[in-house]
């Protein structure tokens, strides 16, 4: 588990700990408010830290393409990246 920044690539090498990983899935922010995207309920979620809707669309793709690099750059040759913001952030 990374409990770190995703878009900065020593995070990744820390958390890695020299091993290269099999398979990487991620579900990065989908730029979107919180409140567009959560539930109606009784429980109401904060705002994520960033990539909750200020960013443009250049800068959402920017960081992104950081995040996902820096997953790519610490998995082993054969990988899968499981990412559920492809062709559904789009919306805002």
């Amino acid at each position: 588990m990374l409990c770190g920044d995703s878009r900065e690539p020593q995070d990744f090498v820390r958390a890695m700990g020299g091993a290269q990983a099999a398979a990487v899935f991620t579900d990065p922010p989908y730029n979107l408010r919180v409140r567009a995207i959560g539930g109606r309920g009784r429980v109401q979620h904060a705002e994520f830290a960033f990539a909750s809707g200020e960013m443009s669309q250049a800068q959402f793709e920017c960081s992104c393409r950081k995040t996902l690099g820096n997953g790519v750059r610490v998995s082993a040759k054969a990988r899968f990246m499981s990412s559920a913001w492809i062709g559904a952030t789009w919306a805002n």
